[in-house]
Order: structure tokens, then sequence, then C-alpha cells
């Protein structure tokens, strides 16, 4: 009988800088999807529609909740022939999926809170610092305002200013005003990780080794993200040690040891980890206890 090697066999997926970086999640515009212009920041999106019949009414809810519009500001949308060059509004009874122009939004009121602010780029870039201007909204999600304009240019990490140690990523999910920056004054950091600064993640799951290469600036919940992806199934990211879900937001550089570059979790599907029996330890808390008698305490 010969010797059978499948049941050892690791199965490997590696993802590194050649092929996708995981680390700012670059946007691609997707197959079914609206490009949005706002001329007055000089900035375009592009938002996945969910359903190819939605009507413009319902869609503009969502993306202006996802924008994340204050109440008391109001949008306009428009497209501009492409003949003639004049403006037609849309109307709410639009099916978003016949929309086949560049939709151009502008603020109609900005409200008590909504700003539009000089944003002044500190980018730092192996051996470059330069100075980039760009304008965006003060509740504008930051991965609107950046994502769009250098993701096409590698993984990037948003610092604050007064963070020189550059420890504390901002997460690009929130807005300036979010975030608390001064807005008179508004300065951020641009930094684009060394390759010193990289590490392979490795992510043991039912299926074999997954691994990863990225920056030591990315949180567990976008490790999870892209973990989800290739599985294609709600996955959870676990302590090698303790089998437990690991806290979505802390950084990858909280779990180097050693000054290694190697960073290890556990993969458990959904089902696996919620229906899983977690057994605890059990110890005697008298095995293994020295007893000791104090004679002066023995009766007569």
């Amino acid at each position: 009988m010969g010797n059978s090697q499948n049941n050892g066999e690791v199965r490997q997926h590696t993802i590194t800088n050649e092929t996708e970086y995981l680390t700012t999640e670059p946007l691609h515009l997707p197959s079914k999807g609206l490009i949005i212009n706002f001329p007055e920041i000089d900035q375009k999106f592009c938002m996945e529609l969910n359903s190819s019949n939605i009507l413009f009414e319902s869609f503009c809810k969502e993306f202006e909740k996802e924008i994340k519009l204050p109440i008391d500001a109001k949008l306009k949308y428009y497209t501009i022939n492409s003949l003639t060059g004049t403006v037609e509004f849309l109307e709410d009874d639009y099916v978003v999926s016949n929309l086949n122009k560049e939709i151009q939004v502008e603020i109609m009121e900005l409200g008590n809170t909504a700003k539009v602010l000089d944003v002044t780029l500190t980018l730092m870039r192996l051996n470059e610092i330069k100075l980039l201007p760009i304008k965006t909204f003060n509740f504008l999600p930051l991965k609107y305002a950046l994502l769009f304009q250098f993701g096409k240019e590698g993984n990037f990490r948003v610092f604050k200013p007064e963070d020189t140690m550059l420890t504390q990523p901002v997460n690009l999910e929130l807005s300036i005003r979010e975030l608390n920056i001064d807005e008179e004054d508004c300065i951020l950091v641009l930094y684009y990780p060394s390759p010193s600064e990289m590490l392979k993640v490795h992510i043991v799951d039912k299926e074999g080794l997954n691994v990863f290469e990225v920056d030591r600036f990315m949180r567990i919940s976008q490790l999870n993200d892209f973990y989800n992806r290739i599985k294609r199934q709600c996955t959870v990211i676990c302590d090698p040690e303790t089998g437990m879900k690991v806290y979505e937001n802390y950084l990858l550089l909280n779990f180097i040891k050693d000054d290694s570059n190697v960073v290890e979790f556990k993969g458990f599907s959904f089902d696996e980890y919620y229906k899983k029996v977690i057994e605890v330890k059990r110890t005697n808390p008298l095995e293994n206890e020295e007893v000791k008698t104090n004679l002066l305490d023995l009766p007569d």
C-alpha cells in the first residue's frame, strides 16, 4: 500500500502586493453603478446599485445616508446634455438603471453644520515629502475624499498631524467632523508604508492556510472583509490560543511578537464559531496546594 499525502496537504491562498493590495481596499467601478460628480470639490464617486430597478428617489435616500449628509442640508441632482450642454434635472420616479450619464450633485443648502473645507495633505512616501491641497466636505467620510483620488497609487494610511510617531491611523469611514479635526486649518498626513512595515498574516481554517501580505496599520475589520470576500461566506477571525473573536478595531501591529513579520490567527465560519462548544479548562483549587500547619494553633 502506498503512503497518501492528501490528509497532510495544506491549501494556501496568497495575496501579495502584485496581485491586490489589501490595505485601502481600492474602489473599482462596479458593473452596475452611477458615476456621481461633486463639482464643488472636484470629486467623483461611483455608487454601486443594490437593485437595477431602484427608483431615483430611493437611491438618493441611500446615497445621502452613505455620505452622511446632515439632516438640514439639501442636494440637487441633474445631468448635462452632451449635445446641447443644457441642465436636465432628475425626477424622483426615474428608474436608476436607465440613467447612463454622469450625475452632477450640488448642495443647495449647507444648513448649520455642513462646510466646504480646504485640506492640506502632507504626502509621505519613501524619501518624498510634499504638500497637496484638496477640497472636501466636513461631513464626507474620508474614504470618499481620498481613495478616489489616491487609491490607484497603492496603499496609504492617514494620520492626524499631531500623531508624529504614526501609530494610530484614522478610520477612513469617519469624516473630518467626526474625527474632531480643526476645520479652519485642516491638515492630514497621507503616509505610504515602507516595505519594512509589511507583514505576512496567516489565517488557518478547516480548509488549510491562507496567507495575506499587508501593512502593520491594517485593522482586523479590514482583514476580515477581505477574508470574507475570498471565502464567499461570513467568517470570524480568532485568536489562535483562545479561539475567541479578535476585536475588530485592533491594528495588526498590536499582534506583532518579537519583531516577527508573521502574525497568526484562526478562521471560523459564522456557524462554526457561534455553534462550537467552548471548553473551559477546569482545575481543582485544592490540587497541588501545599498545606501548612501552624503548631501554635494546635489545641493542648
